[in-house]
């Protein structure tokens, strides 16, 4: 069974800043859709979202609706979908850098 993707717009804009790395992103895309729980779980601040590598130090920053449910993660990851989003969703919030993608992160739940 697919999740059901949603793509924020921050995620759109990062694949086209690594549009060399497309083909290697949709792959990793196609994976975590049939499998949201196949990325590494998030710690602490940023629990409920997961990380998945693309390439060395390239990261996919994203949450699984359900999970984030039953860790009752939905005020933290101030999600603007969660409303209206099935559990079976999968939202790519960021790709980018490690450093980076934890920064943003950091700045995405303010």
């Amino acid at each position: 069974m697919s999740a059901r993707p949603i793509f924020t717009k921050l995620f759109q804009g990062r694949v086209r800043t690594h549009s060399s790395e497309k083909k290697k992103i949709e792959d990793k895309v196609r994976i975590i859709i049939s499998n949201p729980l196949v990325g590494e779980p998030l710690k602490g601040d940023k629990l409920g979202l997961f990380s998945y590598p693309v390439a060395k130090n390239l990261l996919i920053i994203y949450s699984y609706c359900k999970d984030c449910r039953l860790k009752n993660c939905q005020s933290r990851n101030n999600c603007a979908f969660c409303e209206e989003t099935p559990d079976e969703t999968v939202v790519f919030i960021f790709i980018g850098p490690h450093e980076e993608a934890y920064e943003q992160m950091t700045r995405f739940r303010k």
